[in-house]
């Protein structure tokens, strides 16, 4: 059902429904096949669950209080996600959600256009001489909507000091990947893994890092008047490209904003 080449894999998962269909080629996780209903079953699940229950699945360092717990519950509601794939993470401006790589992979399974394909391709591999790859990935659905984004990769921006070229390409390929797959299904939070990979390589090239550089943060009134600019009328319209009832559910309206510009580059 998939087939592999020397340039990139492809995952055909049409039967995406099936416990026994096969998923060869490259994933985005090891997030097993799963039908809507299941996922709806399961999410149900945990929403039941009391908020001290519910905040032992959710992934965040420090002890979630209530109001945590319950931003975790609103962004698992509003973008159908398993709590156990949010990310809560503490920062200056308070505690900042993010979804894992396995969130993007559920959702990918659980979209209403039918997910039909996942295929990669390396454009270029890594070398010893010249350790950097580039890599492409392509999400293709039933109703025949298609998302294609690149990635590259190098020794340069690699943390793990005993990288081989490999290694360098297989990291690029799953970066192309969690990109592709941000693309394809609507949910407007950063990827924890890019942010670990961020965070790591920070802390490795601090000195390389100018202090005082800080992503500013985003009301209502500002996120409205990027919209208007961007061409939407109504605040309906502009809650419905969010995938939200109201305007008030966003938890991070510059995040959201950057969802809606991003990833248009292929």
């Amino acid at each position: 059902m998939g087939n592999d080449s020397d340039n990139g894999n492809v995952s055909d998962v049409s039967s995406i429904g099936s416990n026994n269909t096969p998923h060869n080629g490259s994933n985005l996780s090891s997030t097993a096949l799963i039908t809507a209903r299941q996922a709806e079953s399961h999410l149900r699940e945990q929403l039941s669950l009391s908020w001290t229950d519910q905040r032992g699945l959710i992934n965040c360092a420090t002890a979630l209080n209530e109001a945590g717990v319950r931003k975790a519950v609103q962004i698992a509601k509003t973008y159908q996600l398993p709590l156990n794939l949010i990310h809560m993470i503490n920062t200056k401006q308070g505690m900042k959600p993010y979804v894992g790589a396995d969130a993007v992979m559920f959702r990918l399974q659980i979209d209403p256009r039918g997910l039909r394909s996942i295929e990669t391709e390396i454009l270029q591999w890594a070398t010893t001489e010249k350790p950097e790859a580039r890599a492409r990935a392509t999400v293709t659905f039933a109703d025949g909507s298609r998302f294609v984004r690149h990635a590259s990769h190098s020794s340069v921006s690699e943390n793990n000091p005993s990288w081989t070229p490999d290694f360098i390409t297989m990291k690029c390929e799953t970066k192309a990947m969690r990109r592709v797959g941000k693309a394809a299904v609507p949910i407007p939070f950063p990827v924890f893994e890019d942010f670990a990979e961020f965070k790591e390589w920070e802390s490795r090239h601090r000195d390389d890092v100018v202090e005082g550089q800080v992503r500013e943060s985003m009301n209502m009134a500002e996120f409205l008047a990027e919209m208007f600019k961007r061409g939407y009328a109504s605040v309906e319209e502009m809650a419905k490209r969010v995938g939200v009832d109201k305007l008030e559910d966003i938890v991070d309206y510059k995040e959201a904003l950057n969802a809606i510009d991003g990833d248009d580059d292929v």
